[in-house]
């Protein structure tokens, strides 16, 4: 979200999550994991923005859209991705290296995932996709990943501990962490400054 307070009527959007920018331009991001490289964007511009066909979900359609465009698509890249771009399980099948989160309730999930209760640290996996769900404190993120195996792995946190996680978690903050790379650089470098005319 970029912050604008200007007069299009069609293109601002309120987030009131965000505290930097409530009010402003929603841009959706695809970056590169390695690097941190923006390799695609696009403005949102509303829902009546574009067409969607196929019986296809709107995130659906932005995913391909950016891959597409960045000339990523089919090419055997980890695409990681959250539970807001996950409207159907269905989809996602055709992608050939995915880490996904989503929440417990989403249709579709096996029920060894869903309704198995977890010690701490304990992590339980299903196939078709590689299901797996990981209990750490309170918290028990589900995830589906074609991209990485069922193990644990010996890495660091930010802290520099030594920690143990599933593979599959260690993917995925990898896939992601660059997106909010690019927020916190942007959200430094933004005019919060009013300008008297």
């Amino acid at each position: 979200m970029i912050r604008f307070k200007g007069k299009n009527p069609h293109i601002p959007q309120f987030m009131p999550n965000k505290r930097h920018a409530r009010f402003g331009i929603k841009i959706w991001c695809l970056s590169n994991s390695a690097n941190g490289y923006l390799c695609q964007f696009e403005i949102y511009e509303g829902s009546q923005g574009r067409r969607i066909g196929n019986g296809r979900s709107y995130t659906h359609e932005l995913i391909i859209r950016l891959m597409t465009a960045a000339g990523l698509l089919n090419r055997g890249h980890h695409l990681g991705i959250d539970n807001f771009f996950l409207h159907s399980l269905n989809y996602w099948k055709n992608f050939s290296l995915k880490t996904l989160q989503l929440h417990s309730n989403r249709k579709g999930l096996p029920d060894v995932c869903v309704k198995t209760k977890l010690k701490n640290k304990e992590l339980i996996a299903a196939r078709n996709l590689l299901c797996l769900a990981y209990q750490d404190n309170s918290r028990k993120p589900i995830l589906l990943c074609t991209a990485s195996k069922a193990g644990l792995i010996d890495t660091v946190n930010s802290s520099k501990q030594p920690v143990t996680r599933p593979a599959v978690i260690h993917a995925y903050n990898q896939a992601l962490g660059d997106v909010d790379v690019g927020d916190e650089k942007l959200y430094m470098y933004m005019a919060e400054l009013e300008i008297d005319k």
